[in-house]
């Protein structure tokens, strides 16, 4: 039973293959026992098991170089993640220029508000919470 036609476009001979449910005798096909009978399962089977051995590691080694929890070093890992956030960065400058107008707009507001303090109780109150609101928006921007 030959089911490779080889003028056939792949999607319309998937589309045949998978929906054809009975070879030409009128027995079913199953597709799982033709793939695990056919000689490329086999080969494929191999393959994979020559990758396993040969990925597998070594019971004893002495030279320190363990399996670790990560792939990559730290810093490696640090680099990499810093590298593509600046790329992002440099791709969308608008996003940028937003934050730091924001920033500045937020301290000229709040320095502006509490202008010229007085030297009295409620003059070191309005400091410390203009300081307070200083903090917690440039937080806020930070974190975005």
């Amino acid at each position: 039973m030959t089911l490779i036609k080889v003028d056939a476009q792949p999607a319309e001979y998937m589309l045949e293959v998978l929906g054809k449910r009975h070879s030409n005798d009128g027995a079913s096909i199953e597709w799982p026992l033709v793939w695990n009978a056919s000689a490329e399962a086999e080969t494929v089977s191999e393959e994979l098991s020559s990758i396993c051995d040969r990925l597998r590691p070594e019971p004893s080694r002495t030279d320190g170089a363990e399996h670790t929890e990560f792939a990559m070093p730290l810093t490696t890992q640090i680099k990499e993640v810093t590298y593509r956030a600046l790329q992002q960065n440099y791709r969308s400058p608008e996003y940028i220029y937003s934050r730091f107008l924001l920033g500045i707009v937020s301290a000229l507001f709040i320095g502006f508000s509490f202008w010229m303090p007085d030297s009295s109780t409620q003059g070191f109150q309005n400091v410390l919470f203009a300081l307070f609101l200083l903090c917690s928006i440039m937080n806020t921007l930070v974190n975005q």
